[in-house]
């Protein structure tokens, strides 16, 4: 078990400490939020032609499990914003979610993902905002990128 819990903080330290930011993939910054009790956060995006793959990941180096609360069925959101901070796509829009409170727990050397795609209209250049719906552990992330012209 410390083995596995040394490779996992291993690989997200080489993770969140090489972010490749190349025309393909772009790596994260935390605007707000806290990354509490240890929590590490990370916002992926990997552009493919016109299709942008977005995936948040709130992974737990820890030694216990740390619990989320959420006041709805809604545990994360993406939204892209062009460059003038026009919002072209939010993925919860036309989406409905149970008005029921909630628990997930990140167990100790545990991650939690969630994935989503967005397919680009135009081509230029966007910023993404990913963003935990966790009423006690509240996290947000954005990331710029590019889609290439066809």
């Amino acid at each position: 078990m410390a083995l596995a819990r040394t490779l996992l903080c291993g690989a997200l330290i080489a993770l969140v400490s090489c972010n490749r930011t190349d025309s393909r993939e772009a790596g994260s910054v935390p605007v707000s939020g806290s990354p509490a009790a240890g929590l590490v956060p990370t916002l992926r995006v990997r552009v493919s032609r016109d299709t942008v793959a977005l995936a948040l990941t709130v992974a737990n180096p820890g030694r216990a499990g740390v619990r989320l609360s959420f006041g709805t069925a809604q545990r994360y959101d993406f939204v892209v914003l062009d460059e003038s901070g026009v919002e072209v796509w939010r993925w919860s829009a036309e989406r409905m979610f149970g008005q029921v409170a909630g628990e997930e727990e990140v167990p100790s050397g545990g991650v939690l993902e969630y994935h989503e795609a967005w397919v680009a209209r135009t081509a230029g250049r966007y910023r993404v905002v990913a963003r935990l719906e966790s009423s006690d552990h509240p996290l947000e992330l954005e990331s710029e990128f590019e889609v290439p012209a066809r």
